[in-house]
């Protein structure tokens, strides 16, 4: 075939072509993104209505890293296998062969190229295990595939763990801390405990002795209703439980209704004022208002009460203070409860006016505070 014309010959900048009719190819040379590096603005332009663009990059002999999170989390990505959807961030709890909560839009190459996408640019990715990943625009709606591509003027060192480009580090944000979830047993708190020193031990035997260690809910909740009071000499050794990485423990404002936590409220007459009930008929009393959560039938924390906001938020600085957690994850902050359950809700926690009252609340624990909430 001919050699490609280029159609912006005009600009030195650039170098346009035609795709047979079917697509149009832009590339710009961009400023380089670190010292040693020189980018590219590649630009796929359909010029029919019924063209899908797709551009695909090779994993042999070559280490990917950044994009999702998924269910059988892989480290690197070359292991990983995943249809092409779009990539957006879900809930891996509800849809486990979706992508997950954590989500780059950018992947980083063993041998320092790196591919980066705009958060604007919808786009679908695809993920075949060993052979290549794949970016592609949505059927039919003849948008752009647009991403920049930025590779280094001399070769990259050797890697070492982990296995990022050097060159990458000026592209992107500093790297946060790896955080690994803890999946073992959770039958008692001695058994948390060891299965938190067992997955410390197989980290530091990998040379992985730095990030977080993430506890969820249940687990939380456990080691809390094994030592409610704990001792100073508890205090001391809890940090040590998960040394020298850094431990995240999890909360949400639900609680079961066979929990020790929603028990005791009941016995210190304390429910119609740190749950959300129903509004009382003239006369009647307060119920609190039970909707499900993690498969549990549930009481939820009434934010519209500054007692029980303080309440829940001294008791995160405890248990903060007794596991000796670096972190403090809140999930479940989304939601409209009596929407759910078509009951009328008060004027201040219409719409999205739960989440942001309590997001508003959980900000005063300052630094260290996570908080998970998705709405529309």
């Amino acid at each position: 075939p001919p050699p490609p014309r280029d159609r912006c010959w005009h600009d030195g900048g650039q170098f346009c072509y035609s795709w047979e009719e079917d697509a149009e190819l832009r590339l710009s040379l961009e400023p380089p993104a670190a010292p040693g590096t020189e980018c590219y603005g590649v630009r796929w332009s359909p010029l029919r209505p019924d063209v899908t663009l797709k551009d695909c990059f090779s994993m042999a002999n070559v280490s990917w890293y950044g994009g999702p999170s998924i269910r059988a989390q892989r480290w690197p990505l070359n292991g990983a296998e995943s249809p092409a959807q779009p990539l957006v961030s879900g809930d891996l709890g509800t849809n486990p062969d979706s992508f997950g909560p954590v989500l780059e839009r950018y992947f980083l190459g063993s041998t320092g190229v790196t591919v980066t996408v705009a958060p604007d640019v919808p786009l679908l990715l695809s993920l075949e295990s060993h052979r290549q990943f794949c970016l592609e625009t949505p059927a039919g709606r003849e948008e752009p595939l647009h991403y920049q591509l930025c590779r280094p003027f001399l070769p990259p060192p050797v890697p070492t763990l982990p296995n990022v480009p050097s060159t990458s580090r000026g592209i992107f944000p500093p790297c946060r801390s790896p955080i690994w979830r803890y999946h073992g047993p959770e039958g008692s708190a001695a058994r948390i405990q060891r299965g938190l020193r067992s997955l410390v031990r197989r980290l530091k035997r990998h040379r992985l002795q730095e990030g977080i260690v993430a506890l969820g809910e249940r687990g939380t909740a456990v080691l809390a209703a094994a030592d409610p009071v704990p001792s100073e000499r508890r205090r001391r050794q809890a940090p040590a439980l998960v040394e020298p990485l850094e431990l995240s423990i999890t909360l949400s404002p639900y609680a079961a209704v066979t929990s020790p936590l929603f028990l005791r409220s009941l016995r210190g007459g304390e429910a119609a004022g740190y749950w959300l009930s129903r509004q009382p008929r003239p006369g009647g009393s307060s119920i609190p208002l039970l909707t499900t959560w993690k498969g549990q039938l549930c009481a939820r924390l009434n934010v519209t009460s500054g007692a029980a906001l303080r309440w829940y938020l001294a008791r995160a600085r405890r248990l903060r203070q007794a596991l000796g957690a670096a972190y403090v994850a809140f999930e479940g902050v989304e939601g409209n409860s009596f929407l759910e359950l078509d009951v009328p809700a008060p004027a201040e926690l219409a719409g999205d006016g739960y989440t942001e009252v309590l997001a508003a609340a959980l900000a005063t624990l300052g630094n260290g505070t996570i908080i998970s909430a998705g709405t529309r």
